[in-house]
């Protein structure tokens, strides 16, 4: 079996960065490949899945992948859900929300 490593966004490390630094366990996905996000994100006992996308990309390159709609869907029927996010303030708004 060939395993092809997945390209990481750019944007990706730095979020990354910004959420440790608030204290988030981050826990990065993104080499699962087969839809899987890219991060699974745990701040102050809750849990966030999280997709990664590059606003300096086009927005046709932004776009879900099959696998990644089909991996979505699955967790919305169990009552999940997975963000997509570009920026940083997104991720921090998003784990902090309600604190």
């Amino acid at each position: 079996m060939i395993h092809h490593r997945r390209r990481v966004d750019e944007n990706q490390k730095s979020i990354v960065a910004a959420l440790k630094a608030i204290g988030a366990c981050v826990l990065d996905l993104s080499g699962s490949g087969g839809g899987v996000m890219d991060l699974l994100v745990i701040f102050r006992g809750r849990v966030w899945m999280i997709e990664i996308k590059n606003p300096a990309k086009p927005k046709a390159d932004q776009s879900l992948t099959p696998a990644q709609i089909r991996v979505h869907a699955e967790i919305g029927r169990a009552g999940g859900e997975v963000h997509i996010i570009r920026e940083i303030d997104e991720a921090i708004a998003l784990i902090t929300k309600g604190l």
